[in-house]
C-alpha cells in the first residue's frame, strides 16, 4: 500500500492550522476574494538602472493587503499565498512577451536564506508555468535584509552578491521575476551581472511597487 505523504501532510496542516485569510482572518482561504479585490492593479512600468523596464502588476502600499500577503509568504512561510497571484502574472507574461524569445529567471536567494525559509518566494510565483527557465543566476554572498536600508545602503549591501553562468543562454532575453520592487537595487544588480555576462535584454516583472 502506497501513501501520499504530501496529501497526508497537507491534511494534518489543515486540521491543526486551518486556512485563514492573511488580511482579514476569514477561514477557508489564504487570501480571500474580498481582500484580493482591494489590491489595486496598476500594470505600471518603472525605470530601473540596467533593465529595459520593470513592470509591476499591483500597487504596493504600507499596511495594505499586498504587503500582508508578501510578508505572509516570506516570514510566515505560507508559500500557498503565492498561488493567488499566478493567474494575473501568467496572463501578463503571455500577453506581453513571447516564450520563444524570453526566458524566466527568478531572483535568487542565498542558499542559507532559502534553506531557512524552505523555498524561494520568486520561484513560487512562477511555479508550474510552461516557459523556458534560467537557473544560472546565483546569489553567492549572504547579505543583510534590505527592507530598512536606503538605496545607497542597498547597493553597497549587494556588491558582489550575484554571479551568473550564461552557458547555453548567450544573447538571450531575460525576464527577472520578484515579489516587490521598492528602490529596484536587487533587480538592478541582477540585471547588471546578466548584461556583463552577455544578456541581450533584461526586463523585470514584479507583483508590486510602491
Amino acid at each position: 500500500m502506497e501513501f501520499d505523504f504530501v496529501a497526508i501532510r497537507n491534511y494534518l496542516l489543515s486540521l491543526f492550522f486551518p486556512r485563514k485569510c492573511v488580511s482579514c482572518g476569514a477561514e477557508g482561504y489564504f487570501l480571500c476574494e474580498r481582500c484580493f479585490s482591494f489590491i489595486e492593479k496598476t500594470l505600471k512600468r518603472i525605470s530601473v538602472p540596467n533593465l529595459d523596464g520593470v513592470f509591476a502588476l499591483y500597487r504596493y502600499e504600507r499596511g495594505g493587503v499586498l504587503q500582508k500577503a508578501v510578508k505572509a509568504i516570506k516570514y510566515r512561510f505560507l508559500r500557498e499565498v503565492a498561488e493567488v497571484f499566478r493567474d494575473d502574472l501568467f496572463d501578463f507574461l503571455d500577453k506581453n512577451f513571447s516564450r520563444d524569445e524570453y526566458v524566466l529567471a527568478a531572483v535568487p536567494l542565498h542558499p542559507k536564506r532559502e534553506k531557512w525559509r524552505g523555498f524561494n518566494q520568486a520561484e513560487e510565483l512562477v511555479s508550474g508555468i510552461d516557459w523556458p527557465r534560467f537557473k544560472g543566476l546565483k546569489r553567492v554572498r549572504y547579505t543583510e535584509a534590505q527592507a530598512e536600508k536606503s538605496r545607497a545602503q542597498r547597493l553597497a549591501n549587494l556588491e558582489g552578491a550575484f554571479k551568473v553562468d550564461l552557458t547555453g543562454f548567450l544573447n538571450k532575453k531575460f525576464i527577472l521575476i520578484d515579489d516587490v520592487c521598492t528602490t529596484g537595487s536587487t533587480l538592478s544588480e541582477c540585471a547588471r551581472v546578466l548584461r556583463a555576462a552577455g544578456a541581450k535584454e533584461v526586463v523585470g516583472v514584479v507583483l508590486g511597487h510602491g
